[in-house]
């Protein structure tokens, strides 16, 4: 085969892949807290002499990484008393009720748990515990009449800052997972919560849109590409007979 043919079949896989990015940003428009995710390209060109003397090249593109754009989202308001935002880069963190994994989320929609003690804890919407700054479940406060007071929990629930949150590995469902990149959390005490506010998705549908169509473009071309040269060996093995 052709350098051509393996330079398209490249540009191929990887229009197709930034094709699929851009369509998960799309579908998550209206998804609280999501951020946008940007297809980093890489070239593929290089040579290497292998042990047996025989030189191995390669050409073309492919996408080197997936960029967590951290852009901060419309903050919508709601009739909601738990719902909080962060105006701001920084995370609310939540524990798995059932693995005691932490997770870091923008996504502030809680809600009130009852514990069985008589107690009720603060959860997300997938039922994971709410923490606070010392990573610890919050518990909700109520008043001495027994209502509620979302002012008071607000109070509690923990804000933390990253020193490259762009570095955050993406676990879906709007959940990151601290790691070298992204650095150790920091609680941040000072950070400003927004009550009966979400924060909404980071996506802009217009750019997304024109990405969309430029990747498609870019995967019609390469197929076509791929053909051709496909075309093209066929025809000179042919002549060789």
């Amino acid at each position: 085969m052709t350098v051509g043919f393996y330079s398209a079949k490249a540009g191929t896989i990887s229009m197709q892949r930034a094709v699929d990015i851009t369509s998960n940003n799309v579908a998550n428009v209206n998804t609280h807290g999501f951020k946008t995710h940007r297809a980093s390209f890489s070239d593929l060109i290089y040579t290497t002499k292998l042990r047996n003397d025989q030189v191995e090249t390669g050409h073309g593109v492919k996408i080197d990484k997936t960029d967590l754009m951290f852009d901060i989202g419309r903050l919508e308001s709601t009739a909601n008393e738990l719902d909080f935002a962060i105006p701001s880069e920084e995370l609310f963190a939540v524990e798995d009720a059932s693995s005691g994994q932490i997770y870091y989320t923008k996504n502030g929609a809680f809600r009130l748990s009852n514990n069985g003690d008589g107690t009720w804890g603060l959860v997300d919407p997938k039922g994971n515990y709410v923490l606070d700054y010392d990573m610890n479940p919050i518990t909700a406060v109520f008043d001495e009449n027994g209502n509620l007071d979302s002012a008071a929990t607000m109070e509690l629930i923990g804000t933390f800052k990253f020193p490259n949150p762009y570095g955050l590995d993406n676990e879906g469902d709007n959940y990151f997972l601290a790691n070298g990149s992204s650095g150790e959390p920091e609680a941040d005490r000072g950070q400003e919560k927004l009550q009966y506010y979400l924060e909404g998705s980071s996506v802009n549908l217009a750019t997304e849109m024109v990405n969309l169509i430029k990747y498609q473009r870019g995967f019609s071309f390469n197929a076509k590409l791929v053909q051709t040269a496909d075309d093209i060996e066929q025809r000179v093995n042919s002549l060789r007979r």
